[in-house]
C-alpha cells in the first residue's frame, strides 16, 4: 500500500507514506518506463524526522541510506532503489527527477 500526494512542478513530487505504505525496489529510467527517456537522475530529500515513524527504510543498491531529517541523497536514476513498509507514524520526502537536460545546461560561475 502506498499513499501518493503531490504537488508536481516539472518533476519534483512531494511523497507522504503513511503506516503500511511502501514502494518496491525499482528504478525510475527510461528502460522501465518510456515517458520516463530523459530520466537520468533522483535525488531525494527527507522531510520526516527520525522520531516521528518508524519502519520505512529507503535502501539504494540494497543499503540502508540516513533517515535523518535534510538527508539528501543523489543516485543514477538506472540505480534499484526501495522504501521498506512504514510501521507506524507518517513519512514525507521530496524527489526531483532529474533529466540528462537538467544535468548538460551550460552553467554560470557567480
Amino acid at each position: 500500500n502506498f499513499e501518493y500526494e503531490f504537488k508536481k512542478s516539472r518533476s519534483v513530487f512531494i511523497n507522504k507514506y503513511s503506516e503500511g505504505g511502501y514502494f518496491n525496489k525499482h528504478r525510475d529510467d527510461y528502460n522501465v518506463e518510456p515517458h520516463w527517456v530523459k530520466r537520468y537522475k533522483t535525488l531525494i530529500i527527507q522531510l520526516s524526522d527520525t522520531s516521528e515513524y518508524s519502519g520505512g527504510n529507503f535502501l539504494v543498491d540494497d543499503i540502508i541510506m540516513n533517515k535523518e531529517v535534510g538527508n539528501c541523497i543523489l543516485f543514477d536514476a538506472s540505480t534499484y532503489h526501495e522504501l521498506t513498509k512504514i510501521e507506524s507514524g507518517m513519512r514525507y520526502s521530496i524527489t526531483l527527477f532529474l533529466d540528462r537536460d537538467d544535468i548538460n545546461e551550460p552553467k554560470e560561475l557567480l
